[in-house]
Parts: structure tokens; C-alpha cells; sequence
């Protein structure tokens, strides 16, 4: 996943569209949602090619978030802002993740056995919402930056001295 989303990003960089690193966020969140469903798999066929598909997606929404960042912020700021990216992955990702999963299990579902039913109940819903925030961003971006001109001056502006 990782390898390839570097291919992929340049791929779409190359296309000059404003916004498209986060339309592809979208593309890449939408795939990662059979993931969250994973207690639903029917068999173990089904759960083996939901868990290889987010093993491959998910590398490629991280490396696509960096790049996304490297595009959107004055390059006197992408390392503040790579370093925030990561503070906030790992406060709310690391953190929050398993607490919600583990308090999902505990007071929702008041039963360990239902910790798959506990990681759909918050990695669906999360994983939606990150869908819906990443297509407003793009949405945003394409009428902030209505053409690829508009758009490649603010990616290739040299940072400042």
C-alpha cells in the first residue's frame, strides 16, 4: 500500500486538479470501509480479502495525508504541520481508538465475545466521517483554486527564506 501510493499520488499531482489528493482520500476511505465490517464477513474467505484489502489501504491514506499536506501548507510550515498530522493520528488513533472499542465492549455491549461487533461500532462511523470531511475539504479546494494554473503556483511556491 505504502509503495504504491507514492506512485498514485504523483499520478494524480500530475493531473493537476485542485483538490485531487483529497478526492483521493475520499476514494481511499471509501475502499477502507469493508474493514470496519469486518464482524459481518460470512467466511473466512470473505474476512481474509477485507483484512488484505485494509492492510493495502490504509498505508496508502497515511502517505496520502502527508502528500495532501505537502500540497496544502506553505513550505515554511509542512514540517509543523506533518508533525501536527502526526501528534493528532496518534492522540486520537492511538488513544481514542481502543478506549471507545474497549468502552463499546464494556458498556454497550456488556459482553467481551462482542469486540467485533464494538471496532464496526467506531470504525464506521469514523471512517464515514472522515469520507464526508475529506469531500468537503476537495470541494473546498477546487473552488478556492478554480484552475490548475491557480493550483500549481500554490503547490510549487518555494518556501520562504
Amino acid at each position: 500500500g505504502a509503495l504504491s501510493a507514492g506512485w498514485v499520488n504523483d499520478w494524480v499531482a500530475r493531473t493537476g486538479r485542485p483538490g485531487g489528493k483529497l478526492l483521493l482520500l475520499v476514494a481511499l476511505s471509501c475502499l477502507a470501509l469493508p474493514s470496519t465490517l469486518l464482524v459481518l464477513a460470512p467466511n473466512f474467505s470473505v474476512g481474509l480479502a477485507m483484512v488484505a484489502l485494509s492492510i493495502a489501504v490504509m498505508p496508502m491514506l497515511g502517505t496520502t495525508m502527508i502528500s495532501s499536506i505537502t500540497e496544502l501548507v506553505p513550505g515554511h510550515m509542512r514540517g509543523v504541520a506533518t508533525s501536527m498530522l502526526g501528534l493528532t493520528n496518534t492522540m486520537l488513533g492511538a488513544t481514542m481508538g481502543p478506549m471507545l472499542i474497549a468502552l463499546s465492549t464494556e458498556h454497550l455491549y456488556s459482553d467481551p465475545a462482542m469486540i467485533g461487533a464494538s471496532m464496526t461500532t467506531v470504525g464506521l462511523p469514523v471512517i464515514v466521517l472522515a469520507v464526508v470531511l475529506y469531500a468537503f475539504a476537495s470541494r473546498g479546494m477546487g473552488r478556492r483554486l478554480k484552475t490548475s494554473e491557480e493550483f500549481r503556483s500554490v503547490v510549487q511556491t518555494p518556501a520562504a527564506g
